[in-house]
């Protein structure tokens, strides 16, 4: 019992660390509503792009929480099923870890929180 009981200890602390590491990369929004919020965020988006690297849906979402991109009924593999064409990456928006998704000319933008 105190194994089974040690094991659901040590499993809910891992998850609650992954889910702050999660919680950690917030949405900033959708590259042309923070493109135009200042010169300094075009700056920043021209650097990601430039220093984009692709990475697989399941890294992307190991890392990032898309439920404030989709709607309350909607589950992530839903949403990007819906979306053929996106892509997703890593990459660094003015000098913090990010990721991003494209999708039909858009990128949508998470930031490491500080």
């Amino acid at each position: 019992m105190q194994e089974v009981l040690a094991k659901l200890l040590s499993d809910t602390i891992y998850l609650m660390r992954f889910r702050s590491f999660i919680e950690s990369f917030q949405f900033l929004g959708p590259c042309d509503r923070v493109r135009r919020q200042s010169p300094e965020n075009e700056q920043f988006w021209h650097e990601m792009i430039a220093k984009a690297t692709p990475v697989s849906q399941q890294e992307f979402l190991s890392h990032v929480d898309v439920s404030s991109v989709i709607d309350d009924d909607e589950t992530p593999e839903d949403y990007f099923r819906g979306h053929p064409d996106v892509e997703f990456y890593r990459s660094v928006w003015g000098g913090r870890p990010a990721f991003f998704f494209e999708s039909r000319g858009f990128e949508f933008i998470f930031v490491q929180h500080s």
